[in-house]
C-alpha cells in the first residue's frame, strides 16, 4: 500500500512520489512544518510571490516535485523565467516612466538641475557656454582617477596568506591613502 489517507485506508491512484516498499506515505490535511501550501488563494499567492522573486524558491520546488514532477517542472520553468523577466522589466518601465514624467513637467533633466538643450531657448535662458576650471581639470584627469582606483583594487585583490611584508606594506599604504 504505497499511499494512505489519514484513516489509513488506501488511496486509489498513486501520483507523483511513491514511498519505498517498507514505508507507507500518508496524506495529511496541511503542511504544518514549513507552511508552504497551495490549498488556498492567500497561500498560493504567497508561494507565487516567493517563486517570482527568486528568493527561497528551491525548497518549494523540491516539495512540489515530490508530489507531481511534470506539473512542478512546467510551473517552475514558467514561474522563474516568465515572472522574473516580467517583474524586472516592469521595474525598469516604472523607473523610465517616472524619469519621463519629471523631465516633461520641469523641462529639466531628471538626473540633475540642468536645463535640457531644447528647453533653454524656450525659457529665454542662454545655456552656460564655458565650463569652470575645476570641471575642465576633472575632464582631463578623470581616467587617471579611474586607473588609480583600479590599481588599488588590483593590489588588494592580490593579497594572500603567503604575501610578503613588502606586499602587505604596499596594500596597507594604498588602504590608508
Amino acid at each position: 500500500m504505497p499511499l494512505a489517507d489519514l484513516s489509513g485506508d488506501a488511496v486509489g491512484r498513486v501520483k507523483g512520489y511513491t514511498c519505498p516498499p517498507p514505508q507507507i506515505c500518508a496524506v495529511a490535511d496541511e503542511n504544518l512544518v514549513t507552511g508552504q501550501t497551495f490549498d488556498n488563494v492567500l497561500g498560493s499567492a504567497l508561494q507565487v510571490f516567493v517563486i517570482s522573486s527568486a528568493n527561497g524558491w528551491s525548497p518549494i520546488m523540491f516539495e512540489m516535485q515530490d508530489s507531481d514532477y511534470f506539473a512542478a517542472a512546467i510551473f517552475f520553468i514558467l514561474g522563474l523565467v516568465v515572472l522574473n523577466f516580467w517583474l524586472s522589466q516592469l521595474g525598469v518601465a516604472i523607473i523610465v516612466s517616472s524619469f519621463h514624467d519629471v523631465r516633461a513637467e520641469t523641462r529639466r533633466s531628471a538626473f540633475g538641475g540642468r536645463l535640457t538643450a531644447a528647453a533653454a531657448p524656450a525659457l529665454g535662458i542662454a545655456p552656460v557656454a564655458r565650463p569652470s576650471k575645476a570641471a575642465v581639470l576633472y575632464q582631463r584627469s578623470r581616467y587617471l582617477w579611474v586607473a588609480l582606483a583600479v590599481a588599488s583594487l588590483a593590489a588588494q585583490a592580490t593579497l594572500t596568506a603567503g604575501s610578503s611584508r613588502a606586499h602587505l606594506r604596499l596594500i596597507c599604504a594604498s588602504c590608508a591613502a
